[in-house]
């Protein structure tokens, strides 16, 4: 979003004033875009005790804003799929957080300027397949402190 700001006139006859002006604006952002990065950061699969789910995968998501622009996260997804056959993991093959859930969870859910966050999951699942390689697809959405909407992916395989 890009502000202008009108350059006040100042006359001065006699003992007339007259005076026109604006503020300036703020915001250090004005006419630039965050843009978003997201990596993942794999942990190894390991088994469990539960038949139902008897994988445990954990991760962590890491959301990096790269053009100066600072963001709120809106939401964050998670869709994990079977390696093998692309079918959703079972019992639960899709993760979303609302910001205000990754800001519970990690403290805050602003990206300053050229920062990051970290955001860990993790599941239990099980796979149509019988076996653990599991695909991670990941994407976040977020408003920049310009106002505008803004979006990144990552993807990882976990074996």
């Amino acid at each position: 979003m890009r502000r202008a700001a009108a350059v006040g006139l100042v006359l001065l006859t006699g003992c007339h004033d007259a005076t026109k002006s604006q503020t300036a604006p703020d915001l250090p952002t004005a006419g630039l875009t965050a843009a978003l990065t997201v990596s993942i950061d794999t942990n190894p699969i390991t088994s469990t005790s539960n038949p139902n789910a008897p994988y445990m995968a954990q991760w962590d998501v890491v959301i990096q804003e790269t053009a100066g622009v600072g963001v709120d996260i809106i939401f964050l997804n998670t869709t994990i799929r079977d390696a093998t056959s692309g079918a959703l993991a079972t019992p639960m093959g899709l993760i979303t957080l609302a910001g205000t859930v990754v800001a519970q969870q990690v403290g805050t859910s602003h990206i300053p300027p050229h920062g990051s966050i970290t955001v860990p999951q993790s599941l239990q699942y099980a796979l149509v397949s019988g076996g653990s390689a599991i695909s991670l697809i990941i994407g976040v959405q977020g408003r920049d402190d310009g106002g505008h909407i803004v979006s990144g992916w990552g993807q990882a395989t976990l074996d």
